[in-house]
Parts: C-alpha cells; sequence; structure tokens
C-alpha cells in the first residue's frame, strides 16, 4: 500500500516576481543587478521609511532559497504550535544556538552592485527554511543566522561599515532582525509569530534531537522541490501531551527553560523542558530542581505563583 505523503508549505517572496518582470535572465549576476540596486538606493530614493537592513535581509532570503542548497525542517502537525508557545519572550533566556548551516561559496560569482560579507574563507552564510504543513495556512520562513548587513554611505556608493545580527528571517510578509535579546522590541503579531518559532524550534531540537530526521520521498511531497538538506522534525511526546491538554482553562502549558546559572556546573547550557500543569488557583511549573546541579530529576518539585503570573 502507498503511503500518504504530506504536503507542505513553500517560501513566496514577493521579491522573485518583481525581479522576474524586470529581468529576462534568471542567472545570479542578473538577480544581484536587479535587486542589488534596489536596495542601494533605500532608503535615499524610494520610501524614507523603508529600513535598507530589511530589504537586504528580504532579498537575501531570496537569494538564498532561489539559488542555494539550504537546510530545511519540516514540522509536524502541532510542533511549530509548541514551539511557539513554549518561548514566553524572545530574550537572551531562550537563545539557544541556532541550526547549523553550511556555508555558502562565492568563488567565481559577481555580486555586483551587491555587498555582501564574506569570512575568511571566502563564503557567505548559509540558512535554513522551516516548512509547515499545508493544511496550517502557515508561511515557510527563511532563517539566516549571523547575518552582517553593510551599511552603505549617504552618498556615493561606499560602506561604512556592517551591523551584526543573531539572525535574519523572512517568510514573504514579515521580515524580523534579531539580536540574542530583544527587551523593548514592538512586533506585530505575525512576526512575533516568526520569532518565537524560531527560537522554539532551537531549543526544541536540543531539548529532543532524536525527533529530527532525514526526510524522505515517504514524508514530504514533491521533497525535490526542496534544495539542499531535508529533515523531518516529529512531535514528542511532552510537545504531543501538552498541545492536548492546552485546550484546558485550568492548564498552563509548559515551556523552554536554558540553565544559566553558575550553580549548573556540568549542565549549564544546558535546555530542560518544563512540563505544564493543571491548576487550582495557583500556576505551577512541574519540571527539573533548577535549585541543584540535577536537571534530569524530572517533576520533583513545583514552584507556586500567584495565578496571573
Amino acid at each position: 500500500m502507498k503511503l500518504m505523503t504530506t504536503s507542505f508549505s513553500t517560501f513566496r517572496s514577493p521579491i522573485w516576481p518583481h525581479f522576474k518582470s524586470a529581468s529576462k535572465d534568471r542567472c545570479e549576476r542578473a538577480f544581484f543587478d536587479v535587486e542589488g540596486r534596489i536596495w542601494r538606493a533605500t532608503p535615499y530614493v524610494t520610501n524614507p521609511r523603508v529600513d535598507p537592513d530589511m530589504v537586504y535581509t528580504s532579498i537575501y532570503a531570496t537569494y538564498v532559497w532561489k539559488y542555494c542548497r539550504i537546510t530545511h525542517f519540516f514540522l509536524s502537525n502541532g510542533v511549530a504550535e509548541f514551539c511557539e508557545s513554549a518561548v514566553r519572550e524572545p530574550t537572551s533566556e531562550y537563545a539557544k544556538a541556532l541550526p547549523s548551516c553550511d556555508s555558502i561559496p562565492v568563488a567565481g560569482k559577481v555580486f555586483t552592485p551587491w555587498a555582501v560579507v564574506c569570512d575568511a574563507d571566502g563564503a557567505i552564510p548559509g540558512a535554513f527554511a522551516i516548512h509547515f504543513p499545508a493544511s496550517s495556512k502557515r508561511r515557510s520562513i527563511i532563517a539566516i543566522p549571523s547575518i552582517s548587513i553593510p551599511q552603505k554611505e549617504k552618498a556615493g556608493d561606499g560602506i561604512r561599515g556592517r551591523t551584526h545580527y543573531w539572525f535574519g528571517a523572512d517568510d514573504g510578509e514579515d521580515v524580523v532582525l534579531c539580536l540574542k535579546d530583544n527587551t523593548g522590541i514592538n512586533w506585530c503579531d505575525s512576526a512575533m509569530s516568526m520569532v518565537k518559532t524560531i527560537y522554539g524550534l532551537a531549543l526544541y531540537l536540543d531539548a529532543f534531537p532524536e525527533t529530527a530526521k532525514k526526510a524522505t520521498r515517504d514524508d514530504v511531497k514533491d521533497i525535490a522541490h526542496y534544495d539542499g538538506s531535508v529533515f523531518t522534525v516529529a512531535a514528542n511526546e511532552s510537545a504531543r501531551e501538552d498541545a492536548e491538554r492546552s485546550i484546558s482553562p485550568h492548564f498552563r502549558r509548559g515551556h523552554f527553560r536554558m540553565l544559566t546559572s553558575e550553580v549548573f556546573k556540568r549542565k549549564r547550557g544546558q535546555v530542560v523542558f518544563v512540563r505544564g500543569s493543571f491548576v487550582r488557583g495557583h500556576a505551577l511549573d512541574v519540571g527539573p530542581d533548577l535549585a541543584t546541579d540535577n536537571a534530569s530529576q524530572l517533576q520533583n518539585t513545583s514552584h507556586t505563583r500567584e495565578p496571573n503570573s
């Protein structure tokens, strides 16, 4: 019997239709010639309220999607919602190492009038994509870890420096640029959802590495459409249980916590998942004993808070 494969979302950027309408040539050089000129003109010729760093990120995301081999994560039903809900705030407390990405060699490529930031080996940052079941109606995300964006001079074509971000991301509608701590940034709801999903996925893969497996054509419909390394990310039992119980008005959802205190001599930096719990007048965190260096001890300690904490 033939297995049923799952249809997943794909990345759709307004940059690509614009490029196709502006150029008959589809090569990389033509892409950067057309879109690079737009970036260089932002915001001095175009709308001054447009952030040139956002424009750069959107162009870069479209470039790696169309021309490069990147890493793809296909999230099973419920995983994205779990990752997003388990991150309370996109701060350094939740900033775990992002999925590793192969860098992209640029030998022989011509990027004029585009300005790319290469590393010591003459390569540019790679990226990873997050895809969701098509039935969820969520937009695919391109995330670029350690993105460095050139800062243009106000006159001429010179570059006066670079701005470094922990990651930049684009889902075809919203573009975000994140440091490890984003306290005080007032994102719209959809942008915040994207940011929390990226933070949460990094934590999820660290806490439950066994959920990521090499994807096959039996898992992902039209898998050949996604160029690069492909992985499915399954729902861990904790995620499945948390999603099922979250419909209860007396259930507080679980969340990730990274052990940052110096008291954790061997487990510092480790990610633990604090399970959600049913509450009756108080909200309880039920998880590892965070007062000792014993992060494997589960559900032995409850931390009592007021109901609205």
